[in-house]
Protein backbone atom coordinates (compact mmCIF):
# COMPACT_ATOMS: atom_id res chain seq x y z
CA UNK A 1 0.00 0.00 0.00
CA UNK A 2 1.29 3.67 -0.93
CA UNK A 3 -0.55 6.94 0.91
CA UNK A 4 0.00 10.07 -1.23
CA UNK A 5 2.65 12.25 0.46
CA UNK A 6 -0.14 14.66 0.50
CA UNK A 7 -2.19 12.21 3.06
CA UNK A 8 0.61 10.53 4.63
CA UNK A 9 1.04 11.37 8.65
CA UNK A 10 -3.25 11.45 8.94
CA UNK A 11 -3.70 7.55 10.20
CA UNK A 12 -5.24 6.61 7.05
CA UNK A 13 -2.84 3.51 6.34
CA UNK A 14 -3.49 2.67 10.10
CA UNK A 15 -6.87 2.76 8.99
CA UNK A 16 -6.89 0.78 6.33
CA UNK A 17 -4.66 -1.96 7.77
CA UNK A 18 -7.47 -1.89 10.81
CA UNK A 19 -10.07 -3.21 8.10
CA UNK A 20 -7.29 -5.47 6.45
CA UNK A 21 -6.84 -6.90 9.45
CA UNK A 22 -10.31 -7.74 10.17
CA UNK A 23 -10.83 -8.86 6.65
CA UNK A 24 -7.85 -11.34 7.19
CA UNK A 25 -9.71 -12.48 10.58
CA UNK A 26 -12.73 -13.18 9.13
CA UNK A 27 -12.05 -14.93 5.85
CA UNK A 28 -8.40 -16.52 6.19
CA UNK A 29 -8.24 -20.39 7.72
CA UNK A 30 -6.00 -20.73 10.43
CA UNK A 31 -3.31 -22.50 9.16
CA UNK A 32 -2.71 -19.92 6.73
CA UNK A 33 0.46 -17.86 6.50
CA UNK A 34 -0.29 -14.53 4.91
CA UNK A 35 3.30 -12.84 3.46
CA UNK A 36 3.59 -9.18 2.69
CA UNK A 37 6.42 -7.01 1.27
CA UNK A 38 7.46 -4.14 3.20
CA UNK A 39 9.46 -1.23 2.40
CA UNK A 40 12.20 0.20 3.99
CA UNK A 41 10.93 1.15 7.34
CA UNK A 42 7.31 0.46 6.86
CA UNK A 43 7.68 -2.54 8.70
CA UNK A 44 6.69 -0.78 12.38
CA UNK A 45 3.21 0.20 10.75
CA UNK A 46 2.56 -3.96 9.63
CA UNK A 47 3.94 -5.10 12.89
CA UNK A 48 1.34 -2.83 15.04
CA UNK A 49 -0.87 -5.77 13.16
CA UNK A 50 0.35 -8.78 14.06
CA UNK A 51 2.88 -9.04 11.10
CA UNK A 52 6.87 -9.93 11.72
CA UNK A 53 9.79 -9.88 10.09
CA UNK A 54 10.18 -13.17 8.16
CA UNK A 55 14.30 -12.71 7.57
CA UNK A 56 16.53 -14.59 7.98
CA UNK A 57 14.00 -17.37 7.05
CA UNK A 58 12.12 -15.77 4.11
CA UNK A 59 13.47 -12.59 1.81
CA UNK A 60 11.44 -10.52 -0.98
CA UNK A 61 12.35 -10.76 -4.13
CA UNK A 62 11.27 -8.78 -7.42
CA UNK A 63 11.33 -9.74 -10.72
CA UNK A 64 10.79 -7.35 -13.74
CA UNK A 65 10.37 -7.07 -17.38
CA UNK A 66 13.68 -7.41 -19.64
CA UNK A 67 12.33 -4.96 -22.04
CA UNK A 68 10.91 -2.78 -19.32
CA UNK A 69 13.79 -2.69 -16.80
CA UNK A 70 14.11 0.83 -15.81
CA UNK A 71 17.32 1.84 -13.68
CA UNK A 72 14.40 4.81 -11.45
CA UNK A 73 12.49 2.01 -10.77
CA UNK A 74 15.17 -0.89 -9.23
CA UNK A 75 15.76 -1.99 -6.30
CA UNK A 76 18.97 -1.69 -4.94
CA UNK A 77 20.43 -5.47 -4.27
CA UNK A 78 22.32 -4.23 -1.07
CA UNK A 79 19.05 -2.89 -0.07
CA UNK A 80 18.09 -6.25 0.96
CA UNK A 81 20.94 -7.10 3.29
CA UNK A 82 21.21 -3.99 4.92
CA UNK A 83 20.78 -4.35 8.47
CA UNK A 84 18.56 -1.79 9.27
CA UNK A 85 16.05 -4.39 10.10
CA UNK A 86 17.95 -5.19 12.92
Amino acid sequence: MTVHPKYQHCGLAKRIMHEIEAYLIQVVDESAVVKLLADKHTHRLYEQFGFHLAAPTSMGMIWYQPDKENEHNRINPEFLFESHLE
